[in-house]
């Protein structure tokens, strides 16, 4: 089992910890069983260290099904409650939960398990990927890029500022944006600085004019962004700074 560096406690403070369980995401966290309980422990009795629960995410719970995502969701919530029960009279406390992703935080606040924390990883600019993929949560995109025609040299096609440069690239070509101004638009091309796409509607449009594209995938969106202007009825009221943007490691 590899185990954290143990910094020494400085000035008597403490840092609360949660234990990273793998949820059968296979992204992070330590496996349900015996090393996990071990650590658990440790993290316990470490200097410097308050343990704070356990932490669960489940982002890879996107079955289309709403019902077929649920029996998933509570299938592998339920392991996790038996190893929380196994820790409670293991004599271990338990303060918190911190579990859940977009697809399954509203399964889980249905079960109505004490002291959890729900942490869906979209909350504020929904895409067009959770109405997609989520439909009976009634997602309403909430980000859009506003972009202009660069060219329109072509019939039915049209070549937009909107490039790798301005959107998510990790959606698969030819889905990474939907124009509601243009509901037939189809991405042919997307290059660093440009997106082509084909309309039956393309002759509407002249060099300079502006659409919304929105992203199927808002987060790594937002990132190449460095604020987002706050739109009302259709007037601006507020710009929020994207700080995620300029992260940086401190250590």
């Amino acid at each position: 089992m590899q185990r954290a560096k143990r910094e020494p406690a400085s000035q008597g403070k403490t840092v609360a910890v949660l234990l990273d369980l793998n949820s059968g995401m296979n992204r992070t966290g330590i496996e349900i069983g015996p090393d996990a309980i071990e650590l658990y422990e440790m993290a316990m009795s470490a200097d410097g260290l308050e343990i704070g629960g356990l932490h669960w995410y489940d982002g890879h719970h996107r079955q289309a099904d709403a019902y077929e995502r649920k029996i998933a969701v509570e299938t592998s919530w339920r392991r996790l409650t038996q190893f929380r029960d196994q820790l409670l009279l293991s004599g271990l406390a338990v303060p918190r939960i911190v579990a859940g992703g977009t697809g399954s935080f509203q399964i889980l606040a249905e079960l109505e398990e004490p002291n959890v924390e729900l942490s869906p990883g979209t909350t504020t600019f929904h895409d067009t990927l959770m109405t997609d993929l989520f439909p009976e949560m009634n997602f309403r995109p909430a980000i859009g890029i506003l972009t202009r025609v660069v060219s329109n040299n072509r019939t039915n096609f049209l070549t937009l500022d909107v490039g790798h440069k301005a959107c998510a690239a990790d959606q698969p070509a030819g889905k990474r944006l939907a124009f509601p101004s243009l509901p037939d638009a189809v991405e042919v091309l997307q290059s660093e600085e440009h997106l082509v796409i084909r309309s039956d509607r393309a002759g509407d449009y002249q060099l300079g004019d502006h659409l919304v594209a929105i992203p199927r995938h808002a987060c790594p969106t937002t990132a190449v962004h460095e604020f987002a202007e706050v739109i009302d009825n259709g007037v601006k009221v507020d710009r929020w700074m994207v700080r995620g943007r300029n992260r940086q490691l401190t250590c």
